[in-house]
């Protein structure tokens, strides 16, 4: 009977989220008329990523301070949270909390920044300022050389043709070297990595108010076995390597890139065009060959099209797009992309889904229109420092001939699917200290289960510059369920930041090899940033972990030079 609880609470609980749908034109009426309390929203993007760090283009001349909340709307991932770790005069640091997400440089955000930290002009104002009256000054002495009779002391300014503008070159350098020692099992084994690349941009390269942007590196990948010869591997990849160039009615770009649009089609080579029209609305097509998600990029054997429309009023945003590709020249994947975007004064709603078109050429999806992913987000500030959000996502696997993944059993990549219910709030509690709550319900196409996590902050408590946070949870899936907890300690000395984590688990294995068993994995983080007020930044890290079958050292370093 206790096995059937999880179940039903999941089904209750949609049944509710879709009630609510109907009650939604109502609750925005309601919501939108409730005064602005809570911190202003910076809006940001991501200008570079390496590893778990991310560099926005926005820092400390908005407002933003080491500690502000950052939220990251990533395709098919949602709403992703982290904090500022180091702040500069127009950008910031942010650390991601897993490696590998799927972000983008681009990709946008926000900066939750207090009111009364934001300037004015960034922030608006709600009332015009009453006028100063000028100082008397007396007469000028000093004749004003080259002025007639009739001209005016202030001539106008006029603004210079792009043909008139220099070229301006800024970009960045970086080093990432990472050395793992793993004695899991008993066996002595290892695994290093080392990468160095280059990010250049070219502001008006061609006098025409265009862009070039490169994104490059080289990486060396080694494994070193105990009873077998090492291996490694090197190669070189490019990541990015396009020209933009933007105007108000037309807009194009060559190379290798990723839409700003519509990010979900992921890395193409080729070409795009964008033609406003309308003063809200801009049409475009996309055009050329997909790169295989691999690490080599490999292209050239998938063809994709994308016709797409895009709707921008003030605060709210409407995208729809299709796709249509090509697998060496048999016709592969039909998809349809909507996405909605509004935000209210104290509410943000977002939609976004995903639907296959399949045909006689499928072998394994019925024919027709069938939803592949889905994501609904509403969040509302219901009270000065007080927030709530609940959030909807669906995910199925796409049939396709690309690869995208390795094969699949016929039966797992029909039946696959993944759907969440998810339900959290962050509080400010005053005195430094900030509280989370998130509950979770899931259900895959064989089990169900509830997670659930709290958290509590407390910035500049226990000593200044710095902040110590508790994560609580515990979590459910189709193979591992357990408590856990995790202590991370963060204090910044002038130019210096260091940072330490220890988390704690507790997972009951089921349907594995160790099936019944209860496995303890514990690790402990240690970090060492240092961001002078020179144009470069530097990071070390070391990472234990060990347990029940885990016994492993990471020692890891980055440096970025900017210029």
């Amino acid at each position: 009977m206790f096995a059937n609880i999880p179940s039903r609470i999941l089904s209750f609980l949609s049944a509710l989220g879709w009630g609510l749908l109907h009650l939604l034109p109502g609750a925005l009426f309601l919501v939108a008329r409730i005064p602005a309390q809570g911190p202003v929203r910076v809006r940001v993007r991501v200008s570079y990523i390496t590893g778990r760090s991310a560099f926005l283009d926005k820092g400390a001349s908005q407002g933003i301070q080491v500690g502000d909340q950052v939220l990251l709307r990533l395709p098919g991932l949602g709403l992703v949270k982290s904090r500022v770790q180091s702040v500069s005069e127009s950008s910031c640091r942010i650390l991601l909390p897993a490696q590998g997400l799927a972000l983008a440089q681009g990709a946008q955000g926000e900066v939750l920044v207090p009111r009364d930290r934001v300037p004015s002009k960034s922030r608006g104002r709600t009332t015009p300022p009453k006028p100063k009256r000028a100082r008397s000054h007396p007469p000028w002495t000093r004749p004003i050389p080259r002025a007639g009779p009739g001209e005016p002391l202030l001539a106008p300014v006029m603004a210079r043709k792009a043909s008139e503008r220099p070229t301006r070159w800024d970009g960045r350098l970086r080093l990432q070297a990472l050395r793992t020692w793993d004695r899991e099992g008993g066996r002595a084994t290892g695994f290093g990595l080392f990468r160095s690349g280059v990010s250049l941009r070219g502001r008006n390269p061609l006098r025409n108010a265009g862009e070039f942007q490169f994104d490059g590196e080289l990486q060396r990948r080694q494994v070193f076995l105990q009873d077998e010869p090492d291996t490694k591997d090197d190669r070189g990849r490019v990541d990015r390597l396009y020209y933009r160039k933007e105007g108000a009615f037309f807009a194009y770009q060559l190379g290798r890139f990723v839409s700003i649009q519509h990010p979900e089609i992921g890395v193409l080579d080729g070409a795009g065009m964008e033609v406003a029209v309308s003063k809200k609305g801009r049409v475009g097509v996309l055009l050329g060959s997909l790169p295989e998600a691999t690490d080599a990029l490999t292209t050239g054997r998938d063809l994709g099209a994308v016709l797409y429309w895009v709707r921008e009023v003030e605060d709210s945003r409407l995208r729809v797009a299709f796709q249509k590709t090509w697998h060496k020249g048999v016709p592969d994947r039909d998809l349809l992309v909507l996405s909605v975007e509004k935000s209210w004064e104290g509410l943000r709603l977002y939609a976004h889904s995903l639907f296959d078109h399949y045909g006689d050429l499928d072998r394994v999806k019925a024919k027709g229109l069938d939803w592949t992913e889905g994501m609904f987000r509403l969040s509302a500030d219901v009270a000065e420092g007080h927030s709530v959000q609940v959030s909807l996502t669906h995910y199925t696997l796409p049939e396709t001939r690309r690869f995208e993944f390795p094969p699949l059993a016929s039966d797992l990549l029909r039946d696959f699917r993944s759907d969440r219910l998810s339900l959290s709030s962050d509080h400010e509690l005053g005195g430094g200290f900030e509280a989370g709550t998130r509950v979770d319900f899931w259900k895959d196409q064989s089990k169900s289960g509830v997670s659930v996590e709290a958290s509590l902050r407390a910035q500049d408590v226990l000593f200044e510059d710095g902040d110590v946070d508790l994560l609580v949870y515990r979590r459910e899936s189709s193979f591992f369920t357990g408590p856990g907890f995790r202590l991370r300690g963060r204090k910044s000395v002038g130019d210096l930041e260091l940072s330490m984590s220890y988390e704690w688990t507790a997972f009951e294995t089921q349907g594995t090899v160790a099936g019944g068993s209860t496995l303890i994995d514990q690790s402990f983080n240690l970090s060492l940033d240092y961001q002078p007020p020179a144009s470069w930044y530097g990071s070390l890290f070391l990472e234990r972990r060990f347990g029940d079958g885990r016994d492993s050292w990471s020692l890891g370093m980055f440096w970025q030079l900017r210029f």
